[in-house]
């Protein structure tokens, strides 16, 4: 089938009659400036593009058609309200006489039906607008407008309120485009055009506003009917028409249009196919992101999340692929809706106790594990105890502090999912582990060479965070017993960082008699923004200490010698260390010290202590010589106890039964912790080494503070 081309206003006249919005769209995204510079190249005689129309005969299959969803174009767009409007479906498609969809020049097709048949609201300053920050504007011509450059438009065409379009002056006479096709809509009226644009030449020659010549007097009147000739009598709309019935057809057309270009992202594609399959898609989704997105201190989701929430949830493979969304796992999608929101709902919810907002919260995508955790275990938010929700808090945590998702989303929520589920004997896919959270499984996975593992350099790393939403993170972990979700925590400086600009520290110390050289001025200036110079107040708090010297405002807050100990021992600082400025460093590398400590302690991180060092260098090289007549080491002799015992054994258990099966014979003075130290050196999820992790064991549960080892066989 050949193109075909037809008027602007015959377009026009058939939208919401004919002319229908198919559920594989995105909403209006064009702003004014968009729909001013095609008004703009239509006078130029610019090409503005070819259209795609899907014809839809009254003589079809009527319950076929009707399964499909069509959306009427907007003519009164409000700003304020994009994000909430929902579009007015079309009832019954099969009723009309003619439904033709359009697939390719949607944001085209609504612009020209906005600017022409209704209006585009947009904030204003309240000074201009006192009453309404969005007034309502209608699209004009300036008649008086002159280009200056050939960079500018050569017609100023703008959305303007009618109280702006009344002011009339030397360079402004405002005519209303709609007016235009008022006076005549039909290409036999150009003689009524041609009055109408003569007098309304002799009204703005009558005012006198400008000074102009008979013949730019003549350019105002061709501009007017050149405006009426392109909307009514120029067949500006060129488009291609394609008759089928399978959605499925249209949607490879469609995806192959809009993959040619740049119309469309991939997600935009993806999107698509999901609202196209699924009727009440888009507003599902649009009023899931509202609700997220108001939660606490408001967070920013966006459609992008909520897709590849649904191909987690659905245990589809983690890919913005359109062939994933076959009707069939829209289906499942549809289907599991109303507990795919209770679960992200609630993980928001735990986001917002965790004190998180959009400021603070710095890879959205990682809360989509706990969502499947509670998705998968069936659990609401009030099932969770405090240890499942510290240990939800620890991994959102360490995962945005290792960045586990800098690389690649898609790997990264492969690797964590595949490792909470497995596929049971019946073929169903369920959780390894649904009595809590197994973060302890996820430490033993790699993401291009990050882990969710916290080692001491990293804790050391962490210590020497600047300011921002990861030094908000650790501290809500250094402070455990605030109420994130009920105050408004602020950030502040223990030592105000207006203390430590050069000039000021330089000027402090001289009054004092004292001087520092170049390199601790910019060494002080640099630490006091990092983690140790940091706490937790509450905004009114900060607001007052703000500028205060920290000795001023201890001994202000709290007079009493003991309550000062007190806030010294809450926040990490070590009381001796002196509270003047010229003790910053004492302050700064006891408060370190303090909480690199209290850090080791929250991640877990091991060391080897001195002790158990020599006893490494001394003994165990002793037993490694040693064979047994079996020929097993201390961890396989380890594996061999271990493989009859899932549930886990802690290291005396595992010691008392390898003497009781005579599976090793142990050299050493101090046996058990021979074989603690192997096993705990050997153990995936416990960092003693990167140098000693030969992934065998793993910790199955921790309880009262002992672990219990398991057997892993990972590779």
């Amino acid at each position: 089938m050949s193109y075909k081309a037809q008027t602007i206003i015959e377009t026009i006249k058939g939208i919401n009659q004919i002319y229908y919005l198919p559920s594989i769209q995105r909403k209006f995204i064009w702003d004014v400036h968009q729909i001013e510079k095609l008004f703009d190249s239509l006078m130029q005689n610019y090409p503005i593009g070819t259209f795609l129309f899907w014809s839809i005969e009254k003589g079809q299959d009527p319950s076929h058609i009707d399964e499909y969803t069509f959306y009427e174009f907007i003519s009164n767009y409000n700003e304020k309200n994009a994000l909430e409007f929902m579009q007015t479906k079309v009832e019954k498609p099969s009723c009309k006489d003619r439904l033709t969809a359009v697939l390719d020049g949607q944001q085209r097709l609504s612009s020209l039906y906005c600017a022409l048949r209704g209006s585009y609201a947009f904030k204003t300053s309240k000074r201009l607008s006192p009453n309404d920050q969005y007034p309502k504007r209608e699209l004009y011509l300036n008649l008086l407008y002159r280009c200056k450059s050939e960079m500018d438009d050569k017609f100023q065409f703008k959305f303007i309120t009618p109280k702006e379009a009344d002011i009339k002056d030397e360079n402004h006479y405002w005519l209303k485009v709609k007016d235009v096709i008022s006076w005549s809509d039909s290409p036999n009226g150009r003689n009524d055009v041609k009055k109408k644009a003569k007098a309304l030449v002799r009204q703005i020659e009558g005012a006198g506003l400008a000074n102009l010549t008979a013949e730019q007097y003549d350019d105002i009147e061709s501009t007017i009917e050149l405006l009426w000739e392109r909307l009514v009598t120029e067949e500006l709309i060129t488009y291609f028409e394609i008759k089928k019935e399978s959605l499925d057809d249209i949607l490879d057309i469609f995806v192959r249009v809009n993959s040619a270009g740049t119309p469309l992202s991939k997600s935009d594609l993806v999107y698509s196919t999901i609202v196209a399959n699924w009727e009440e898609g888009r507003e599902k989704i649009e009023n899931l992101l509202e609700t997220l997105n108001s939660k606490g201190d408001h967070f920013k989701f966006d459609k992008d999340f909520v897709i590849t929430l649904c191909l987690a949830l659905m245990d589809l493979p983690q890919k913005f692929q359109v062939k994933i969304f076959t009707r069939d796992n829209v289906k499942k999608v549809s289907d599991s809706w109303d507990e795919i929101v209770t679960s992200i709902c609630d993980s928001v919810d735990l986001l917002v106790d965790f004190g998180f907002c959009h400021d603070n919260f710095t890879a959205y995508y990682i809360i989509i594990p706990v969502a499947y955790y509670l998705y998968k275990s069936q659990k609401r938010l009030c099932d969770l105890n405090e240890s499942d929700k510290n240990t939800i808090r620890k991994f959102l945590i360490t995962g945005m502090v290792k960045k586990i998702f800098s690389s690649s989303v898609e790997s990264g929520l492969s690797n964590i999912l595949g490792k909470l589920k497995q596929t049971n004997l019946n073929g169903d896919i369920e959780l390894r582990c649904s009595d809590h959270f197994d973060f302890d499984s996820l430490k033993t996975l790699e993401f291009q060479e990050r882990t969710l593992r916290v080692e001491e350099a990293d804790v050391d790393e962490i210590i020497n965070f600047k300011k921002g939403p990861l030094t908000f993170m650790i501290l809500s972990l250094l402070y455990p017993d605030l109420k994130l979700s009920e105050i408004k925590w602020h950030q502040d400086h223990i030592h105000p960082r207006y203390a430590f600009d050069k000039n000021r520290l330089i000027k402090y110390f001289a009054e004092k008699g004292m001087k520092l050289d170049d390199n601790t001025l910019k060494a002080w200036a640099a630490n006091s923004n990092t983690l140790v110079n940091l706490q937790l107040l509450t905004g009114k708090q900060n607001q007052e200490k703000s500028k205060t010297p920290l000795v001023t405002w201890i001994y202000n807050q709290f007079p009493d010698d003991d309550k000062r100990k007190k806030y010294c021992e809450e926040h990490y600082i070590d009381f001796d260390a002196g509270f003047e400025l010229e003790n910053f460093d004492a302050y700064y590398n006891r408060r370190r010290e303090k909480l690199k400590k209290k850090l080791m302690e929250i991640f877990s991180v091991q060391v080897i202590s001195e002790e158990e060092t020599r006893i490494i260098e001394e003994q165990t090289s002793e037993e490694e010589s040693v064979i047994t007549p079996e020929g097993k080491t201390i961890a396989e002799a380890a594996v061999s106890v271990l493989i009859d015992h899932p549930e886990g054994l802690t290291c005396k258990q595992i010691y008392e039964a390898i003497m009781e099966q005579h599976l090793y014979e142990f050299k050493a003075e101090k046996p058990e912790v021979v074989l603690r130290i192997e096993i705990r050196r050997r153990c995936q999820n416990v960092d003693i080494s990167k140098s000693y992790e030969t992934k065998w064991f793993r910790i199955v549960k921790k309880v009262d503070g002992e672990c219990y080892y398991g057997i892993t066989f990972s590779d």
